[in-house]
């Protein structure tokens, strides 16, 4: 059996993924939405230059945020707000939306890495801290790798950009992520104890 510490770690592998998901989804995406949002390469590295700006600059308000409400309001609100960017941006109809919803994104993921620090830090015992974050790393590859596989499928079942980022979000990313926010309170109670 594994040890709660350990199942509260893999909560954040799938938190992990789903990001890396979420934010590469937009370059696997590219011709799509350049040429549905009648983009130029310009344009569309504003856009992805945007999710990146706002998220560097509120990472160490992310940090202050989670060490202030604690990991498990910090980790929830997180994930809810960047489901809700992802949702939104389904809807975009233009540029300026579209920067608008990666911005939103970049600050809502922006929370990720620091509860996943924080999370390592709290329950992981000191010679397990390296794994831990090892472990962490491994949602990245996850999110890397399944992006451009899952844009490609979804592509090619004839969805446009907006219904793939409505159904990635509503479907696979907030129903996955409910299921394990419902189990991640339990978790950190039993780990605690």
């Amino acid at each position: 059996m594994i040890p709660p510490r350990w199942r509260v770690m893999f909560v954040f592998v799938l938190a992990s993924a789903l990001s890396y998901l979420d934010r590469q989804i937009l370059s696997a995406l590219a011709p799509t939405i350049k040429a549905e949002y009648g983009l130029d390469d310009l344009q569309f590295g504003w856009v992805v230059s945007t999710f990146s700006f706002v998220y560097a600059l509120s990472a160490p308000l992310a940090g202050l945020f989670i060490d202030r409400a604690g990991l498990t309001i910090g980790i929830c609100t997180s994930i809810g707000f960047w489901s809700m960017a992802g949702v939104a941006t389904g809807f975009t109809t233009g540029l300026n939306s579209l920067l608008a919803c990666r911005a939103w994104l970049g600050l809502a993921e922006s929370g990720n890495f620091p509860a996943s620090a924080k999370t390592i830090a709290l329950y992981l015992e000191p010679r397990e801290r390296a794994l831990g974050s090892g472990v962490g790393q491994l949602g990245i590859s996850l999110g890397m790798v399944c992006s451009p596989l899952l844009a490609t499928y979804l592509g090619h079942v004839g969805l446009t950009s907006s219904q793939v980022y409505l159904h990635m979000t509503e479907d696979f990313i907030g129903e996955l992520t409910r299921r394990q926010l419902d189990r991640f309170g339990d978790l950190i109670t039993e780990v605690a104890q």
